[in-house]
């Protein structure tokens, strides 16, 4: 009798094949990994050398942009590990925090406000790309979007968002209207 039993072979990478070779969208084959959540896949286009800052065409978006918004905190640790920036902005100016807070992924949230220095951290990045903004127009647009931002992270991590401020109720003036005041805490 014959032993048919085939011994298994690790598959292997031929040292021609580029490993951040692109499809049609300009996507390589870490920047789906990681949105998909293949750690073993990831690890091993690592390995072989595969950029882990690569861009990818459609919108700017690189890998762990995709995991931060997909919520795989385990391939956004392993990216990070590796190099990749957690600075890169896309054609949008999100960051890989913007796209976890704006989905709601709130461990990754919590693993990158310190790889940022924190709230404060993130506030500071953003008032120094106000600062650098030369048209007034985008200037206002960033000072919005730093206060929405901040809102979403405090938002998204369970905090208090109310400042220290209560609006009272006041007798009326005239006869069936009210007024409103701001009154400050303490």
């Amino acid at each position: 009798m014959v032993d048919r039993k085939r011994e298994y072979k690790k598959p292997t990478v031929n040292p021609f094949v580029d490993v951040d070779a692109r499809d049609t969208d300009g996507f390589t084959l870490l920047i789906k990994a990681a949105s998909k959540g293949n750690k073993k896949l990831i690890k091993f286009l690592i390995k072989k050398g595969a950029d882990v800052d690569a861009v990818a065409y459609y919108e700017g978006r690189t890998a762990l942009m995709l995991a931060a918004c997909y919520g795989h905190k385990e391939i956004v640790e392993l990216l990070i590990k590796n190099g990749a920036d957690v600075n890169a902005k896309d054609e949008d100016g999100w960051t890989a925090l913007t796209w976890a807070v704006m989905f709601k992924r709130e461990e990754v949230v919590k693993f990158l406000l310190p790889k940022l220095g924190g709230l404060e951290g993130v506030r500071r990045k953003m008032k120094e790309d106000i600062k650098q903004e030369k048209d007034p127009v985008k200037r206002l647009e960033l000072k919005i979007e730093l206060a929405e931002c901040y809102r979403e992270i405090v938002s998204c991590l369970g905090k208090e968002t109310k400042p220290d401020v209560k609006t009272v109720r006041l007798p009326p003036k005239d006869r069936g209207t009210f007024r409103m005041k701001r009154v400050t805490n303490g």
